[in-house]
């Protein structure tokens, strides 16, 4: 399973972990919260798991992502939980009817392992 042999690896102090796949912070019902995958990631001693709850927009992900990290690179102290509220807020009121429509930017989610 793939799930073992993420617990297998030695990321401890590995600030961030981003899975950009559709639903990857759904439960095996769909409900959004840690599943094995992202308790396999904190196990293996992520801090952080950056997780989309649906399908997003492609085209979308790139700006909504590129304007993520340069937040969080941009920090004095790692704070992803900070750099993603900021990249929301910013995004909540875009131009673009579609990025600032919550259905969009609530799709981010973070896990703190």
């Amino acid at each position: 399973m793939v799930e073992r042999e993420i617990q297998e690896l030695d990321l401890f102090g590995t600030e961030l972990v981003v899975l950009s796949g559709a639903e990857t912070g759904l439960d095996e019902y769909g409900n959004s919260g840690p599943d094995i995958l992202l308790n396999a990631f904190s196990r293996a001693g992520v801090k952080s798991v950056l997780a989309v709850l649906r399908n997003v927009d492609e085209a979308g992900i790139t700006p909504f992502m590129k304007e993520f990290y340069e937040r969080w690179l941009r920090q004095p102290v790692s704070d992803p939980a900070a750099a993603l509220r900021e990249t929301k807020m910013i995004f909540r009121s875009h131009s673009n009817k579609a990025w600032s429509d919550p259905e969009f930017w609530s799709a981010f989610v973070l896990f703190e392992g």
